[in-house]
């Protein structure tokens, strides 16, 4: 497989129209995305995959035009994960802990193409405190398991619990 590596300094200076898919991993605290300059990219067909807290980039970064990127949301406070409208001074008990080391069950969407086919479930590393809710707008492709999430490792009771059926792997278009 042929890639090139690309610094994320560097984005603003490159024809990324030379480029088919372009795949960020993990940001540094405060770290961001050019978004406006990938925009007309993505519009065009470019494949934007945004892995770990460039996720977050995508969810968080307000548009100059008012548009979002993604229609997955980050969870914030646990009550919203029972009830959406639960927006008020948010207690510690509420807050999303991070997860010290675990290994999740994901359960994937044979039907796409990001999974080739595969109907099982995979397990996969969880070491945040991020919570990404199932697209509206896209497939949510990987999801992490309803029932018996967690295979091993160690994760507070309270996020194996709101864990449970969140998106781990999203596909949408712009």
């Amino acid at each position: 497989l042929d890639f090139t590596v690309l610094l994320r300094e560097k984005l603003d200076d490159i024809a990324v129209e030379e480029f088919d898919t372009i795949v960020v991993p993990e940001l540094r605290r405060g770290g961001s995305l050019p978004l406006e300059r990938l925009d007309g990219w993505v519009r065009e067909g470019g494949v934007l995959v945004a892995i770990g807290s460039a996720s977050l980039a995508l969810i968080e970064e307000d548009a100059e035009d008012g548009e979002v990127w993604t229609t997955v949301q980050r969870v914030d406070d646990l009550a919203q994960l029972s009830d959406p409208e639960a927006m008020d001074v948010l207690p510690p008990e509420r807050r999303p802990l991070r997860v010290p080391g675990a290994i999740f069950r994901v359960e994937l969407d044979d039907r796409h193409f990001l999974t080739m086919g595969r109907a099982e479930a995979v397990a996969v590393p969880v070491l945040s405190d991020r919570i990404l809710t199932p697209s509206i707008g896209g497939r949510t492709v990987g999801r992490i398991a309803a029932e018996r999430p967690m295979i091993a490792g160690y994760t507070w009771p309270v996020m194996a619990e709101a864990l449970k059926d969140q998106a781990w792997l999203v596909e949408e278009s712009r």
